[in-house]
């Protein structure tokens, strides 16, 4: 309520019971996500690693997978790391940077406006790049 309504606890209330369980549920989401978050790092760091060991044999499966379903994925995406278009966009390495220069990993899912790829959890409520765009010439816009 504070970071995203602007409301200050103590203003709104007096009872310090109610601010304490705000507080808790607060507390206890933002755990919550860091432990999410956690067990999305544990499941990639064998993914990374092995994509490490075996780079040239897991972008060539990419890219027969690719050809075999006729281009109907994008095999990848701008990593915001390297700024390159080497971040795997679809199958088990996907959030990987094929770049050997950058090799960072991202979580990646579905952008909440238009269903787009979007770098971060499904939880965070994360937008595209092309819908952040969008919003910032709408906002831009002169009257």
């Amino acid at each position: 309520m504070v970071q995203h309504l602007e409301v200050n606890l103590e203003v709104v209330t007096q009872e310090t019971r109610l601010i304490e369980k705000i507080k808790l549920i607060e507390s206890v989401w933002k755990r919550i996500l860091e432990q999410r978050e956690e067990e999305w790092r544990q499941q990639m760091r064998p993914k990374v690693k092995y994509f490490k060991e075996n780079r040239e044999d897991v972008l060539s499966d990419l890219e027969f997978e690719h050809r075999t379903e006729k281009g109907a994925f994008e095999m990848f995406t701008t990593c915001p790391e390297c700024y390159q278009c080497t971040l795997i966009a679809e199958g088990d390495y996907r959030g990987i940077c094929s770049n050997t220069n950058c090799e960072e990993w991202f979580p990646l899912t579905a952008c909440s406006v238009c269903g787009g790829l979007a770098i971060g959890f499904r939880w965070e409520g994360v937008v595209c790049e092309s819908c952040e765009d969008r919003f910032n010439e709408l906002v831009n816009q002169p009257d």
